[in-house]
C-alpha cells in the first residue's frame, strides 16, 4: 500500500481491516483498533481467529462469510455478538454488523478480504428500559434474517448445480444480437466453446447451419423443435456433420410485456434418430431380402415339380434345395450380410466329401449377397450332380475348384472367373436334355450382363467355367 494511500485508510472514521487468503492480517486502520481495543502492531501477520477467538456458532458464522469472500462474493454478518476488553479490564459485550468485500487483482482472482465492522451496540441501547429485550429480539431476528439467507444461498447454489450439470444443454440469451448470459456444461459441449458467456449466438455458432427449409424461432414466441437439422462445420475447416437437435426456445417476458431474454433447453438427439433412421433402412432390405427369398423358393419349388413327376422324389429334391439355401443364409447372417468369401460358400457345400476328394485354390474373393444366394445354389446343384453321376460318385473320384480374380488397368476387380473340375469319376455322357441344375445354372448367369459360363461334358470329367463382372464385394 503506498503511503498515500495508507496515509488515506489509517484516517477513515470507519474501523477497516485486511486480510489475505489464509485469513491473516495485512492491515488494520486505527479506528478498527480503538474499536476492537487492539494494537495494530499485535494484529499484523496474525490469524483473524487466533487475534479474536471464536467458538460454537459464532466461528461458524464468520467461517461462512471468509469462505463466501474468497469466492468471490460479497457479504455482510449483521448483529454478531463479540465481548472486547474494556477500560477496567474487563470484557465488555458489544453488537458488530461486519461487511466483508472481496479484492481482486488485475486477473480477477481473489487476493484479499476488506472487513469493514460497525459497532451497532448503540442500537440496543435505544430504549433503556427494554435493553436486554431489545437485544434479544434484534440478535433473533438478525439470525432469522442469515439463516434465511443461508437457505436462499444454499438454493441458489443447489439450482447453479443443477443447471451446469443437467445432461441437456440450457442456455439464457438476451438482446437483439442473443448475448449469451448463462450458460451450462452440456451447451459448452454442444458448441465446442467454453467461453460462451457474453458473446452472441451468432458469433459461437457460426459453424452451424440449418439444413432445407427447417423452421426457424421467431421473436417473442415460444418455439418448440424436434428432430431440428443442423449442420455443423469442424472447427479446423474439415468436412461437414449432420446433427439433430430437441430444443425448447422459451422467451422471457417482463411485467410490462417486454421480452427480456430467451431460455433455451434441448438434448442432443443425432444418435437416436440416426438409429431410427438405421433401423428404418434395415426395414427396408428385410422386405426387400423377403420378397427376394420368396421369389427365389418359388422358383425352386416350380422347377423342381416340372422335373421331378415323382411326389416322393419331389420333396427329397426340394427339401435339399431349400436346405442349401437355408445354409447359405445362415453364412450371410454370420456376417450381417455384408457378403461371404468364395472359399467359405464351397467349403459349405463340399466339406462333407472329405478334404481328399476336394480341392479349393484361389485368392479371397468376397461375394456379394445377392451372388452369395446364387451362387449356393449353382454349387448345389453342381455338387448334387457330380454325387449321383459323377465324380463324387465313386470313392477315388475328385472336384477340383480355382479361381482368380481379374483387374482392369488401373488395378480395380474387374472379372470373377471360376473354374469347376471333376476327375476320376465314370465316364461322362452329355444329357439329352437340359436338367434342373442346366437351367438353373442358365437362369443364374443371364441375370447378370456381361456374365458367361460353359459347360463341357468331357468324358473324363464335367468341365463348367463361370466368367462374371465383379462386384463391389469381389477382391484379389
Amino acid at each position: 500500500m503506498s503511503a498515500d494511500y495508507a496515509r488515506i485508510f489509517q484516517s477513515l472514521p470507519v474501523p477497516f481491516m485486511v486480510l489475505d487468503r489464509n485469513l491473516r492480517f495485512v492491515e488494520a486502520n486505527a479506528a478498527y483498533c480503538a474499536a476492537t481495543t487492539s494494537r495494530r502492531a499485535d494484529l499484523i501477520g496474525r490469524h483473524v481467529f487466533e487475534a479474536f477467538p471464536e467458538e460454537g456458532d459464532n466461528l461458524r458464522r464468520y467461517q461462512e462469510a471468509f469462505e463466501r469472500a474468497l469466492a468471490g462474493e460479497e457479504n455482510v454478518v449483521a448483529f454478531f455478538p463479540y465481548a472486547v476488553p474494556g477500560p477496567n479490564g474487563q470484557r465488555v459485550l458489544k453488537y458488530w454488523s461486519c461487511t466483508h468485500t472481496p479484492l481482486r487483482n488485475d486477473a480477477g482472482d481473489v487476493t484479499h478480504i476488506i472487513q469493514q465492522a460497525e459497532d451497532v451496540t448503540g442500537l440496543a441501547a435505544e430504549a433503556p428500559d427494554a435493553t436486554a429485550g431489545m437485544q434479544a429480539k434484534v440478535t433473533k431476528r438478525a439470525q432469522r434474517l442469515e439463516s434465511l439467507s443461508q437457505t436462499l444461498r444454499a438454493e441458489g447454489d443447489f439450482l447453479k448445480r443443477l443447471f451446469q450439470s443437467a445432461p441437456g444443454f440450457m442456455a439464457v440469451f438476451s438482446g437483439p444480437d442473443q448475448t449469451v448470459e448463462l450458460a451450462n456444461d452440456a451447451f459448452r459441449r454442444l458448441v465446442g466453446k467454453d467461453d460462451v458467456v457474453g458473446r452472441s449466438l451468432a458469433e459461437i455458432t457460426g459453424h452451424f447451419s440449418a439444413t432445407g427449409a427447417s423452421a426457424r424461432p421467431g421473436t417473442g414466441s415460444a418455439f418448440i423443435a424436434e428432430a431440428f437439422p443442423l449442420l455443423v462445420r469442424d472447427p479446423d475447416g474439415g468436412a461437414q456433420r449432420r446433427i439433430y437437435l430437441d430444443f425448447v426456445w422459451q422467451p422471457i417476458i417482463d411485467d410490462d410485456g417486454t421480452q427480456v431474454a430467451v431460455f433455451v433447453q434441448g438434448n442432443d438427439v443425432t444418435e437416436k434418430v440416426q438409429a431410427s433412421h438405421h433401423q428404418q433402412l434395415l426395414l427396408d432390405e428385410i422386405n426387400h431380402r423377403v420378397k427376394n427369398t420368396l421369389a427365389v423358393v418359388q422358383a425352386l419349388v416350380l422347377q423342381t415339380l416340372r422335373s421331378t413327376p415323382s411326389p416322393a422324389e419331389f420333396s427329397t429334391k426340394l427339401q435339399a434345395r431349400l436346405a442349401a439355401l437355408s445354409g447359405t443364409h445362415n453364412l450371410l447372417t454370420e456376417t450381417a450380410w455384408n457378403g461371404v468369401e468364395l472359399r467359405a460358400l464351397l467349403h459349405q457345400e463340399l466339406a462333407h466329401f472329405g478334404e481328399r476328394r476336394i480341392a479349393l485354390s484361389g485368392p479371397a474373393a468376397l461375394l456379394s449377397p445377392r451372388r452369395t444366394v446364387n451362387l449356393g445354389l449353382v454349387f448345389h446343384e453342381l455338387a448334387t450332380n457330380a454325387a449321383k453321376y459323377g465324380a463324387l460318385s465313386v470313392p477315388d473320384g475328385r472336384v477340383t475348384v480355382s479361381w482368380q480374380v481379374l483387374p482392369d488397368e488401373e488395378g480395380r476387380p474387374e472379372r470373377l472367373e471360376i473354374v469347376w473340375e471333376e476327375s476320376g469319376g465314370p465316364p461322362v455322357v452329355k444329357p439329352g436334355e437340359a436338367g434342373f441344375g442346366t437351367r438353373l445354372i442358365e437362369r443364374t448367369m443371364r441375370a447378370k450382363p456381361d456374365a458367361r459360363f460353359s459347360i463341357d461334358y468331357r468324358p473324363q470329367g464335367l468341365l463348367a467355367r463361370f466368367d462374371m463382372p465383379a462386384e463391389h464385394g469381389d477382391a484379389t
